[in-house]
């Protein structure tokens, strides 16, 4: 490799990174996983060592295969109304424990009820992830429901990805306290992370809990 293919590639790579951190207006690291790289290599395998050119028409080609499948997948599922009862939702949310948990709590209570509903979970490592996989379904959106975090889909909101909820049809928003609404009567906040403190009750100096939590506002703890 020459320096000047070494100085081309770190050229457009930065470019390329301004780019889609200006495009989804989120970044997270999980978003680069170990896969990104085997893409960049296929790239390289079929486009030919040896040449630029054939390099940057397999990336062009990469690129338009992967917005072509996402364009093609399953169009979205037929809406749960009160008189309707049967159909397919399709959900794009976290993978791992977080999709477990959900599935116990929400999905498998929600699949009892409603046996004649198919629910199709597809599972994304991150929210930046997700919003990526809905850009390329604009054009033909596929999913029905996105579970993701509140700053990235106020820029999904942004984009037009979104639609509003219209409480007449979804009579559950009624059940949704005011302040986890959204104002512009996008999708409502589904759960609320909290941070907890452990520390040790002696270090307050008696037995009282609230003195010894006190005592950590000091200037030194923070």
């Amino acid at each position: 490799m020459s320096h000047r293919d070494l100085v081309l590639g770190s050229f457009f790579a930065g470019v390329a990174g301004g780019l889609f951190a200006h495009y989804l207006s989120y970044l997270n690291p999980n978003t680069f996983t170990f896969l990104k790289s085997i893409e960049v290599i296929a790239m390289v395998v079929l486009g030919g060592m040896g040449s630029q050119i054939g390099v940057a028409l397999a990336a062009a080609a990469s690129a338009f295969s992967l917005v072509a499948l996402a364009s093609c997948s399953a169009a979205p599922g037929t809406a749960t109304t009160a008189g309707a009862e049967s159909g397919e939702v399709n959900i794009i949310a976290y993978a791992g424990v977080w999709q477990e948990q959900y599935e116990a709590a929400v999905l498998t209570p929600f699949k009892a009820k409603y046996p004649k509903i198919k629910i199709n979970y597809v599972s994304k490592r991150s929210s930046a992830e997700m919003l990526s996989t809905l850009q390329g379904q604009k054009a033909a959106p596929a999913t029905d429901v996105s579970i993701m975090d509140i700053s990235v889909s106020e820029s999904g909101n942004t984009q037009g990805l979104f639609d509003k909820v219209d409480a007449a049809k979804v009579a559950n928003l009624a059940n949704v306290d005011k302040q986890f609404l959204n104002k512009d009567g996008y999708g409502p906040a589904v759960m609320v992370d909290a941070i907890g403190l452990i520390y040790d009750s002696t270090l307050g100096g008696s037995g009282d809990d609230n003195a010894s939590v006190r005592k950590f506002n000091g200037s030194c703890w923070r």
